[in-house]
């Protein structure tokens, strides 16, 4: 089922999509079909758990993306309190838990992917709308493509970063669709590597002036929604920074 059939549905239908395509891998179209009508019935509470259950039963021989999605639903909001950090270890260093995961496909079925301050809020444990929006789109996102890149894909990447620079991941990953900007920006870091070795291709090297390092902080998407969260301007550059160099050592 491709991007444009699915964008204007609930994000956690899209996952359940992936449930089935994983689940009923052997089935057929039909049959995957009517186990989506019944995955965008139950995310819509048009019908009871239950009864999704035993249809995905009858239809395709048992019914776990129905459990998978119903257990989703069912998650309550986490707290406010932060999780505990041992001395010497920052944010970063604190690996989500699957608890945590669940809440946030449960928050975006809820919020959408607009309002990431109350998506944070429901994931609760101290997580921000930063850290909600870029576990989204480089883990959860569930039109990510996360096997080996094509040659195809390779070229249009290319063509990207000459189009829009090699700092606009974001951009970039927009037009691709299927890829995060952390899976951009690393894979153009390979195919530059590679060019520079081989020296058959001509790829632009990466180069981020400090006026747009700066000019990417002050009109990030994450600063009109971070209001709510205890993250000071010094600590949400400092994240930026780190996330910009993350490749590049």
């Amino acid at each position: 089922m491709s991007v444009d059939t699915l964008k204007d549905q609930s994000p956690l239908v899209q996952v359940g999509w992936n449930y089935i395509e994983e689940e009923y891998a052997s089935k057929s179209m039909r049959e995957k079909k009517e186990a989506y009508r019944l995955i965008q019935l139950l995310c819509c509470s048009m019908i009871t758990t239950q009864h999704a259950i035993d249809q995905m039963v009858a239809i395709c021989g048992n019914g776990i993306p129905a459990i998978k999605i119903a257990t989703i639903l069912r998650t309550s909001e986490g707290t406010t309190k932060r999780r505990k950090q041992t001395p010497n270890k920052s944010r970063k260093q604190n690996p989500w838990q699957e608890k945590e995961n669940m809440r946030l496909l449960k928050a975006v079925h809820l919020y959408g992917l607009n309002r990431w301050a109350k998506v944070a809020r429901f994931v609760g444990g101290g997580r921000t709308s930063q850290q909600c929006f870029q576990k989204w789109h480089r883990c959860l996102n569930p039109f990510l493509n996360k096997g080996h890149w094509t040659e195809e894909e390779d070229k249009k990447l290319i063509e990207l970063v000459r189009k829009h620079g090699d700092f606009s991941w974001q951009k970039v990953s927009s037009e691709i669709q299927t890829r995060s900007d952390f899976m951009c920006r690393c894979r153009y870091q390979i195919l530059l590597k590679k060019a520079n070795q081989e020296k058959t291709v001509e790829i632009k090297p990466l180069y981020v002036p400090e006026e747009t390092k700066n000019s990417l902080v002050l009109n990030s998407p994450f600063l009109a929604d971070l209001e709510g969260d205890e993250l000071s301007e010094w600590e949400f550059k400092t994240e930026i920074y780190a996330e910009m160099n993350m490749c590049y050592k």
